[in-house]
């Protein structure tokens, strides 16, 4: 029978090696990403395709994927865990979420053609959209899952181990989010 000492042990235990296993996936990610991010760019010199700027940039998530979903395994984790820490995956908020930006792009779109119809010139290039499709149905996904896994899964679970306040969690995975993202255009 195990006593409540043993069980903070585990926790510590499991907490450390959590930590660990997180810092060692985003030294991976980084050192890799920037690699696979060089082979794609040296594979391509400019001037590069659209597509080809996406491959090279998205190729720089997948490590990070795939670490995020092997480390709650090498901790003894469903896999659930590196998305959610709720016991199911509540899908109702994912459709919300789509629905949600579905709606606002078609709202904004719509407010565009109303305000600027004039200015406005559809052009359809299918040797640029349909290369941009593909790689954007594969490789987005995967760059926006490991974005979510590590900040909307991992950090807060790890740091809510040894904070209680909520709104200091979100504040700190929300300034890390941030500061991943200084460099955008």
């Amino acid at each position: 029978m195990s006593t409540d000492a043993d069980k903070k042990q585990n926790t510590a235990k499991t907490s450390f090696v959590g930590w660990i296993l997180l810092a060692v996936g985003i030294i991976t990610w980084t050192i890799t990403g920037v690699v696979l991010t060089g082979i794609a760019y040296l594979i391509w010199p400019e001037p590069r395709a659209i597509w080809q700027e996406y491959v090279a940039n998205f190729c720089a998530f997948l490590p990070l994927f795939v670490h995020l979903l092997i480390t709650p395994k090498l901790m003894g984790m469903p896999v659930r865990t590196a998305f959610t820490s709720t016991p199911t995956f509540r899908w109702n908020f994912v459709w919300l979420g789509m629905w949600t930006w579905g709606l606002l792009l078609i709202g904004e779109t719509a407010v565009k053609m109303i305000t600027s119809f004039n200015k406005l010139e559809v052009t359809f290039r299918p040797e640029t959209f349909l290369p941009t499709l593909l790689v954007s149905l594969v490789l987005l996904p995967i760059q926006t899952a490991s974005e979510e896994m590590l900040f909307r899964g991992a950090l807060p679970q790890n740091l809510s181990r040894h904070i209680r306040q909520p709104i200091v969690i979100v504040i700190l995975s929300s300034v890390l989010f941030g500061a991943a993202h200084l460099m955008n255009p």
